[in-house]
């Protein structure tokens, strides 16, 4: 039995709480070793607002199976410019810290390892399938297919700042002028935007740049591309990492997949993350699920979470709980929360504070369940003993009149 009626989305994202702040916090703590002079910083995110000219998958499917040899042609020149001795077609390798007799563990970085695939310095993936565009573009983009900029896709994966910086100013140096970009020769592009998540890291610590490139792909044509840069210390992280992601996506409002998932390999973790709301926003939302974590038992479930937030009767612990119900959609949860609000505010000596929470609880429980549904006539029973208390009769008679139909169900307030 739930100690709180949740969505099943909440009881997800909850249950996944502990695991979610211990994976950002190694992936904070790897970025703080790996990257400690923050030499990415220095490159400004811009967005010059340029569409895909195709309006339909089959046309972006077309014109993507033309670009990827294109893209891997042209990338792979970036690649081994930026560092000679990187071949782009090598397999990346993570080192690991040494052990105790001073040896290094070294391994590969799987991109989806059950089919024996893993990171290269370059990697193309397949195009973004048709199934996961037609949600995107429904979703996310208001059914405007030309917004969809990431069906080819490939990856670029460094060992140090300074390699990912070199990849940057190249990539820099060799692009065309938008202006000039009807006119260019196949593999020329131009970079129509950049997300530099090495400045405003994804709301679980994932640090990467995604570049948006318009490509030249022969007969004046071309096609919107995206191509992100990682670096191994984190990008080792991202696979233990997706399924915490993808349980707390809902509680940040952002789309978009995880570079090491099975059907999102090479997509912008977060993509949407963070770009209506901010830093703040992200900031806010982890601070509350800080709140709810505190005082927590390793391996605490959600119906044990629950409970203890319950019990405690913790006034910033019960509005963080209900903020992030809030956020989560779920005003059954939220109306349960100010229900116990409320009642922590009258044992308190607070009954017209509390007195508040019950009206509201009770306006969500009639939105969201309707006015005969049991959890409604709580809340009409909880206040209507709170006015009852305080010697508002007639006005606790008033609203058991309006709920006539249920007079009976609620017999015992009025005793």
């Amino acid at each position: 039995m739930w100690p709180l009626p949740v969505s099943a989305t909440s009881r997800k994202v909850f249950g996944s709480l502990e695991g979610f702040l211990q994976s950002r916090q190694v992936m904070q703590t790897a970025a703080a070793e790996a990257m400690p002079q923050r030499l990415m910083l220095k490159y400004d995110s811009f967005d010059h607002s340029m569409a895909q000219p195709q309006s339909t998958y089959e046309e972006l499917l077309a014109l993507g199976e033309k670009a990827l040899p294109i893209l891997h042609r042209t990338f792979s020149t970036i690649v081994e410019e930026a560092d000679p001795n990187l071949p782009a077609d090598g397999v990346a390798m993570h080192r690991h810290a040494a052990d105790e007799w001073g040896m290094h563990r070294c391994m590969r970085i799987g991109l989806l390892k059950r089919k024996g695939l893993y990171f290269k310095h370059l990697t193309l993936v397949p195009l973004k399938p048709r199934a996961r565009c037609e949600e995107k573009v429904g979703t996310e983009y208001g059914g405007a297919w030309s917004r969809l900029l990431d069906v080819v896709r490939c990856s670029i994966v460094m060992y140090s700042e300074e390699q990912l910086c070199a990849v940057a100013d190249t990539l820099v140096r060799r692009a065309q002028p938008l202006a000039r970009l009807v006119h260019a020769a196949v593999g020329d592009y131009a970079i129509v935007r950049l997300k530099n998540r090495f400045r405003s890291p994804c709301f679980n610590g994932y640090q990467d740049a995604l570049y948006s490139v318009a490509l030249c792909v022969g007969a004046g044509q071309w096609v919107v591309c995206e191509v992100q840069l990682h670096h191994t210390a984190l990008l080792i992280h991202k696979e233990t990492s997706h399924p915490l992601y993808e349980c707390m996506r809902p509680l940040f409002g952002c789309g978009g997949g995880d570079g090491s998932a099975v059907d999102g390999a090479g997509e912008g973790e977060g993509e949407g993350e963070g770009e209506g709301e901010g830093e703040g926003a992200v900031a806010r939302r982890i601070a509350m699920l800080e709140q709810l974590a505190r005082g927590g038992c390793p391996g605490e479930t959600s119906e044990e979470l629950l409970a203890r937030v319950l019990a405690s009767a913790e006034a910033a612990t019960l509005e963080a709980l209900r903020q992030l119900l809030q956020l989560l959609g779920d005003a059954r949860g939220v109306a349960a929360v100010e229900r116990r609000q409320a009642a922590a505010l009258e044992a308190q000596g607070q009954p017209e504070a509390a007195e508040l929470l019950h009206r509201r609880a009770l306006a969500r429980a009639d939105a969201a369940l309707g006015t005969a549904h049991p959890e409604a006539l709580s809340s009409v029973r909880s206040l209507a003993a709170n006015l009852l208390a305080r010697g508002e009769r007639r006005t606790a008679q008033r609203l058991l009149r309006q709920r006539g139909q249920y007079l009976s169900l609620l017999r015992s307030v009025c005793v």
